[in-house]
């Protein structure tokens, strides 16, 4: 094969479409989500989301189906086939030894007339079913806002913990540092460096944990919002800003009087409610009579069906025959005629079709009479129904009581823990500032430094995982107050 040339032309279009690939993956890499958008990713990704949706286009098609079934029903049949041995000719009723085929066509027609509202409620309980499934789909939504923003509020978490373990590494080597050059002035003995070489590598070791647990938090947030493997995911760092309300002043009816009307899963437990009080009436229904009105068209051929024909014409002799002229009774010769032989003559195809086309019409009126208990037992079974989903309303309301309580409970206690932690790293910064001038002057060794310091770090670090606490539960108010969930 020929060497493929490339003209000058061709290697500008190449070299212009290399470039635009280049940039569309330069800008795909450099996509960057906030929190909003990892929300809105995750509920169009979502596996649980979407089983959500095919259980609301199940409920769809339920309740459109249900309407469907107000109209009349039409169907057509056709049959065809052989007879062998004695069997019954479909055209003249008559049975017959000789093989045959046969073929015949139907169309039928049907639609109720009555049926104690079987169909009316049924179409009304599809409607509360579909409502209760799309209040679901909401909830599974809501529930995956609430973890996406919790996964995401870890990631920012995290990255604040590998600030502070890189900080403490920069201190520690500082502090290193400085010690080096005291010994060599032969200010410090050689032996203060070791216990700082050891918190060195301690710190050091802190911040592989803090970058692992930041992969481990990115890994959530991925599955979370089902984030392709070969895709990145880089997230923006908003400035986190403490909540303004006081948790104190949260007032829990409030907070539950909001839940109530903008928490769907009270809303599906209603509905399926009202749901259940229709299937009580469906199972009513089929005690009561049905009327149908049917109607059918209905031809058919076989190959067996056709007439005698005569064929020519003979004169037969005179027969003597009595009979009474004027009241005289005299014989007199009467003479007459026959066919002189027959030929059979099969019908065609369409023309059978054309002769033996018949329609019916009517009324089919169904009593139920006795159903082996049946129908009772669906009664029964229905008010169960009922009463269970009065109990899920029940249970529904509880659940958010239970939960809007301990949330309140939560953000109190995230709040005293922040500010806790916020005097507990005050009062050690000042104490390591006061360590680290006696060590300049003499007056403490590397040990009580590196002690201070670690008791600070970890301070600082309950700090971080404080606040994040209190921003998190505070959300989860909103949460159920309906607000839209944000970081600023």
């Amino acid at each position: 094969m020929a060497p493929t040339i490339l003209t000058t032309a061709t290697m500008k279009y190449a070299l212009a479409l290399l470039c635009a690939l280049l940039a569309t993956a330069t800008v795909s890499a450099q996509e960057k989500y906030d929190l909003q958008a990892c929300i809105e990713y995750a509920r169009a990704n979502n596996f649980g989301v979407q089983r959500a949706e095919i259980a609301v286009k199940r409920a769809q098609l339920n309740e459109r189906q249900t309407r469907l079934d107000r109209l009349p029903n039409l169907s057509g049949n056709t049959n065809a086939g052989f007879n062998f041995g004695r069997s019954i000719d479909p055209t003249t009723n008559t049975f017959s030894t000789q093989r045959s085929s046969f073929q015949s066509y139907g169309v039928n027609a049907g639609v109720t007339l009555y049926n104690a509202g079987f169909l009316k409620n049924s179409i009304a309980q599809s409607g509360f079913d579909l409502k209760a499934a799309s209040a679901d789909a909401r909830q599974t939504q809501n529930d995956l806002a609430l973890n996406v923003a919790q996964a995401y509020l870890q990631v920012l978490f995290s990255r604040e913990q590998i600030n502070v373990a890189r900080q403490q590494v920069t201190l520690t080597q500082t502090q290193l540092d400085r010690t080096d050059k005291l010994i060599t002035a032969g200010q410090v003995p050689r032996n203060d460096r070791l216990d700082l070489v050891a918190r060195l590598a301690q710190d050091r070791q802190q911040l592989i944990v803090a970058e692992n647990n930041l992969q481990i938090n990115l890994i959530n947030l991925r599955q979370l919002m089902q984030l392709p493997v070969d895709r990145e995911l880089e997230i923006v760092v908003p400035e986190v800003v403490l909540p303004t309300e006081d948790p104190d002043d949260i007032v829990y009816q409030q907070v539950y009087a909001k839940a109530l009307n903008t928490q769907p899963r009270v809303l599906a437990a209603e509905y399926r409610l009202e749901s259940a009080a229709y299937g009580d009436e469906l199972a009513r229904a089929n005690m009561f009579p049905r009327l149908s009105l049917f109607a059918g068209l209905n031809t058919n051929y076989s190959s067996l069906a056709g007439d005698f024909i005569p064929v020519g014409i003979q004169v037969n002799d005179p027969v003597p025959v009595q009979a009474t002229i004027g009241g005289v009774t005299q014989d007199i010769l009467l003479a007459s005629t026959s066919p002189a032989s027959f030929d059979f003559d099969r019908f065609p195809y369409l023309t059978q079709l054309e002769n033996n086309f018949g329609y019916n019409v009517g009324l089919s009126l169904q009593v139920p009479i006795y159903s082996n208990g049946r129908n009772r037992t669906n009664i029964e079974l229905a008010r169960l129904n009922e009463a269970q989903a009065q109990f899920g309303i029940l249970e529904a309301k509880q659940q958010i009581q239970t939960e809007i309580l301990r949330a309140i409970a939560d953000a109190r206690a995230a709040k005293q823990q922040y500010e806790a932690s916020q005097a507990s790293v005050a009062a050690l910064q000042l104490a390591l500032d006061n360590t680290e001038r006696r060590l300049q002057l003499g007056a403490a060794n590397t040990i009580d430094y590196t002690l201070a310091r670690e008791q600070l770090t970890q301070a600082q670090a309950e700090l971080v995982r404080a606040k994040y606490d209190f921003v998190f539960r505070m959300k989860v108010i909103d949460f159920y107050e309906g607000k839209t969930l944000t970081i600023r």
